[in-house]
């Protein structure tokens, strides 16, 4: 439109100037050829209006009220209120408290409003884009009271544990009791000290597959305080065969072993009693020829637990066999030997160990590095530790950050070195978190990782009946457009720009409960939670996020006349009509009356 315009006014123009160049009467010709210059771009500019950018210098504040907002504070709040909470904007009504149903779309609509001032819990992560640029003051409600953390795995295989991670917020002068309930029946359950902020982590081994949900229930005496939603998906898949190959039986494998059957995994495992002679077990698995470990019965194995001594007493053509199968996949968790020991294995001598002298300390110390809590204490003296090459990935080390288990790819396997001789020292303690803990991790670090062609993440991760849901899909085919629905309703994504394998839909999931949301014919599920659900969580993070925006963004005193904000103004278009009659004007007068003259 705008160019077409334009167009239109360079033909009026030249057409005007062509016939003032052609009258006879030469009186006034620059006058005149001006004036219809002066006319055509006035005429344009009044339908198309010169914008400038101009400093606000004045401050336009309004009151954004969010989700714990005192009631009784909001009659002291001066000036102009608005609040995006339609339960707030219900009971304020006598204090003229407006409500706002689109944040960024009534802040476009006003644009002189050029500072806010956020009271409650604050805003979420979303409505907080684009607010750069505003003045913004933030006046938090007090931290919420319970739950106002927590993650959990929610797609599980068969053989995984639950496992829920979170903090509660307890200000009463009494304990709480945090209970995992599931199939009706307590399953874990943790007490939380008075007054405290405290790192609370709860377990279960679902005995089914499927959907399910279960709840996280914050007890105070008889009293219920909290009653949380947690959806879980349990999947059955093949169970991970596990090859165990030891040097000579003891404790370490015995425990390891049942603990694998337990979990449900495959195991295969032999020991040496003397130099041609072994010992096999075979749990949730049939039985095979263990005498000599070649590339079909490596071909079934997942994972291969060895401790360094077999590893040196095995054939040139098994070693080889093991070698080519970790290169193809294959995970080896390798148990490293007695300090003594010349090892001869290119597997071992891949990490750097080095030994130091006997300690006095008989106790060893260990965590995940970067996470806690740390382990319990195990009663053994460690002297030989891991020193990480380029590459490597230290997975286990003591307090002071000396090296116990380490890793790294092995062609498109991954090997792990282990110097922690004996763990079951856990379990005889009756510390079965802390075993559990220690080999899951290793396992999973181990074992090859199936690829997947497509993956989704939600926005929030506690979506309710009707709010707008981001769903970020990832898929290998960058090129070729993903087919979403949520509850066959087709979803129009839109490809990230930087990213080209990303892509967004937006929905407004409308049923509470397990909904389904399709990716190219393949189905999978997410849950929509009552509206009461996860409060303290969700306004606990907003009051996070909001703190520290604000403390990012350029913030000035109320009332400052020093805020500056650059806002976009228009050239009045009377200006316009007035150049356009004096030049029309002109034209007129010039070819009635002065023309004669001349």
């Amino acid at each position: 439109m705008k160019y077409m315009a334009i167009a239109a006014c360079i033909i009026l123009g030249v057409f005007m100037i062509i016939s003032e160049l052609k009258r006879p009467n030469k009186a006034f010709l620059t006058a005149r050829i001006l004036a219809s210059i002066v006319a055509i771009l006035s005429l344009y500019y009044m339908l198309f209006p010169v914008q400038y950018q101009a400093d606000q210098k004045s401050i336009h504040e309004i009151n954004l009220l969010t989700r714990g907002t005192a009631k009784d504070s909001i009659t002291g709040i001066k000036g102009n209120s608005y609040t995006t909470e339609q339960e707030i904007a219900n009971t304020a009504r006598s204090e003229k408290v407006k409500f706002i149903a689109d944040l960024p779309y009534f802040l476009k609509s006003n644009p002189r409003i050029n500072a806010l001032k956020v009271y409650g819990y604050g805003l979420s992560k979303d409505q907080l884009k684009g607010l750069d640029n505003y003045q913004m003051s933030f006046h938090p409600a007090p931290d919420p009271v319970g739950v106002v953390s927590c993650s959990w795995n929610w797609k599980l295989a068969s053989t995984e544990k639950l496992q829920l991670e979170g903090t509660y917020h307890n200000d009463s002068t009494e304990p709480v009791k945090l209970l995992l309930r599931g199939f009706g029946a307590n399953l874990d359950s943790v007490r939380i000290n008075p007054k405290e902020y405290s790192r609370f982590t709860l377990h279960d081994q679902p005995k089914q597959s499927g959907r399910a949900v279960y709840e996280l229930i914050a007890m105070r005496g008889s009293d219920t305080v909290a009653r949380e939603f947690v959806p879980i998906q349990t999947s059955e898949v093949l169970p991970s065969s596990v090859l165990i190959l030891s040097s000579y039986p003891d404790f370490e494998y015995k425990f390891l072993k049942n603990w694998l059957f337990e979990n449900k995994f495959a195991v295969t495992m032999r020991s040496r009693i003397s130099k041609d002679k072994f010992s096999t077990d075979f749990l949730n698995t049939s039985k095979s020829n263990m005498e000599r470990i070649n590339p079909a019965v490596l071909k079934k194995t997942d994972l291969l637990v060895v401790d360094e001594e077999e590893l040196n007493a095995l054939s040139a053509s098994e070693y080889n066999a093991i070698s080519r199968a970790a290169e193809s996949g294959m995970g080896i968790l390798i148990r490293l030997g007695d300090p003594g020991l010349k090892t001869k294995t290119a597997l071992v001598n891949g990490f750097s160990v080095y030994r130091l002298p006997d300690e006095k300390s008989k106790q060893l110390n260990m965590h995940f590095p970067g996470q806690q809590p740390a382990f319990g204490v195990l009663p053994i003296e460690q002297r030989s530790f891991l020193k990480p090459r380029p590459n490597d990935q230290m997975l286990v080390t003591d307090l002071s950050g000396k090296g116990l288990v380490n890793s790294h790819l092995y062609g498109s396997g991954k090997v792990l070195l282990s110097s922690v001789p004996a763990t079951y020292n856990w379990l005889l303690a009756g510390k079965e978190q802390d075993y559990n803990r220690f080999w899951s991790a290793l396992f999973s670090k181990a074992l090859k990782k199936l690829s997947k062609t497509e993956s989704w993440l939600m926005i929030p991760a506690f979506p309710v009946p009707g709010q707008k849901t981001r769903f970020i899909v990832d898929q290998d085919q960058k090129d070729k457009v993903p087919l979403i629905e949520i509850n066959d309703h087709r979803l129009s994504p839109a490809q990230n720009i930087e990213l080209p394998f990303k892509w967004d839909a937006i929905s407004w999931p409308q049923k509470q409960g397990w909904n389904i949301i399709t990716i190219n014919n393949k189905p999978d599920y997410f849950y929509v939670y009552h509206p009461g659900n996860w409060n303290a969580a969700i306004n606990h993070q907003n009051r996070k996020i909001t703190t520290e925006f604000v403390s990012n963004t350029r913030t000035v005193k109320a009332g400052s006349a020093d805020f500056e904000n650059t806002v976009s103004k228009s050239v009045s278009l009377w200006w316009f009509l007035l150049l356009f009659l004096c030049s029309a004007g002109f034209l007129w007068y010039e070819s009635r009356i002065l023309s004669a003259k001349f």
